[in-house]
């Protein structure tokens, strides 16, 4: 058999999304899950790719009923927890019970997206009260997601010390964890991977931005063996798409950039991936 004929043969690359928020995609495209998934299907990648499954994220009360009935359809799985912009909420009468329960079901794979965001703090905010409350909801969930043996999904923006603090303080050295959309330095990065044997760095289309060489060059320090595809859709869709609503088909253009980051072929990043993916998710 001939090379041409071996890969004719060869079974196409499968890639899963380990970071979106579905219930805020369709609506946006004005498609039925069903409608969007056909359509996926039906244009295949140029370079064979096929959407295995994705990770849909509750972070939000008004998130949480949606991201549950999404994730009851074929190759959704779900995340819930409180995002840190939504901190307070965590307080709230039954939340942390509501969220133990929702991360009870067969489809839930890790308690997040939760963590540290000081992102434009407003004038009139108390800010040392406004980082209290973060920093309260991210170990709480941080504790939830070790008593119930689930990986723990972490947000950190312009929050590198008190997020490897708390992290360091209150998860098991052997946590699985996934820090999504990484838009930090290099330095957090190594710090991260030194201190947790199982965390996963997760990239999105940031990585394919003309401006975004400072995360191509954490993407190059970090090893295949320690990455995630991701979206984090519907933001950030990556070239050659900016501007337009991001989505979990859109995974190949990510992969495709981290291998030219890497040098190395895309099928090396969608095997690590892949793996990767089953390791900490267990999908």
């Amino acid at each position: 058999m001939t090379a041409a004929a071996r890969a004719a043969s060869a079974p196409a690359h499968t890639y899963v999304d380990t970071h979106c928020h579905l219930d805020m995609v369709l609506p946006r495209l004005e498609l039925s899950f069903e409608d969007w998934r056909a359509s996926l299907d039906a244009t295949a990648h140029d370079d064979g790719a096929t959407l295995d499954a994705c990770i849909t994220i509750g972070c939000s009360l008004k998130s949480l009923a949606s991201t549950a009935e999404l994730s009851q359809k074929q190759g959704v799985y779900s995340a819930f927890g409180i995002h840190p912009l939504s901190a307070p909420e965590w307080d709230g009468a039954g939340v942390p019970e509501r969220i133990e329960a929702l991360c009870a079901d067969a489809k839930c794979v890790a308690v997040g997206e939760t963590g540290l965001d000081y992102h434009r703090i407003s004038e009139d905010v108390d800010v040392q009260a406004y980082k209290a409350t973060q920093r309260a909801s991210f170990v709480a969930q941080m504790k939830l997601a070790t008593r119930l043996d689930l990986p723990l999904i972490v947000h950190t923006r312009e929050a590198e010390e008190d997020t490897l603090e708390l992290m360091r303080a209150h998860l098991p050295r052997d946590a699985r964890v996934h820090v999504h959309c990484f838009t930090s330095s290099l330095t957090l990065a190594q710090a991260l991977l030194a201190s947790f044997p199982k965390l996963c760095i997760g990239f999105t289309g940031v990585v394919s931005f003309k401006n975004g060489s400072d995360v191509r060059a954490v993407v190059a320090s970090v090893p295949l063996d320690r990455i995630l595809l991701e979206t984090d859709s519907p933001y950030m869709a990556p070239t050659p798409y900016r501007g337009q609503v991001c989505h979990p088909g859109m995974i190949p253009r990510i992969a495709e950039a981290i291998a030219s980051t890497h040098g190395v072929p895309v099928s090396d990043v969608y095997r690590a991936s892949r793996e990767n993916t089953r390791s900490v998710y267990g999908i």
